[in-house]
């Protein structure tokens, strides 16, 4: 009949330290220590303190390791929003482009051009408005809405920074 092996004090520690929560009777069936060693090994080396320190600091990469994920997540949903929305915007764009082409056309080949423009006049302001849209919305989505610099100035001043003017040379 063989006799189990008796843990040491560090195999112990570690599983009452880093393993699912336990108490001390438990752990001394365990490791085959009496209960009054483990007792005094808990208190000499304070497991309790270092279970608690442990488990908050795997809580707090936890936390930090979600923080990360979901933050990858979310700025991978950014990112394909905005491609969605600068695809969008060009599809407008393009359309708003194709339309004037095609009232040019017709303009140039009509015997009566102010009529025609008279009757087209609607439309084709409610494209030039579409055309003006979409590039704002394109300029936006690419993070070029700021190209003028006193806007840019007046961005990075309200988000908390100091502007500080280059020498020139």
């Amino acid at each position: 009949m063989s006799k189990k092996r008796k843990w040491s004090k560090e195999e112990c520690r570690i599983r009452y330290v880093q393993g699912e929560k336990i108490g001390q009777r438990a752990l001394s069936k365990q490791s085959g220590r009496a209960p009054t060693v483990i007792a005094r090994w808990c208190k000499e080396d304070n497991w309790v303190q270092q279970r608690e320190q442990y488990v908050s600091r795997l809580r707090a990469e936890t936390s930090q390791k979600t923080i990360e994920k979901t933050s990858d997540r979310l700025s991978d949903d950014l990112a394909k929003r905005n491609e969605d929305h600068v695809r969008g915007f060009e599809v407008i764009r393009a359309g708003a482009i194709q339309f004037n082409k095609t009232l040019l056309t017709e303009l140039q080949k009509s015997d009566r051009k102010l009529k025609l423009l008279d009757e087209k006049s609607m439309s084709f302001q409610r494209y030039a408005t579409a055309y003006k849209l979409a590039v704002e919305g394109e300029r936006q989505a690419l993070g070029m809405e700021y190209m003028d610099s006193n806007k840019a100035i007046a961005k990075v001043i309200k988000d908390g920074y100091d502007v500080i003017e280059p020498e020139l040379e």
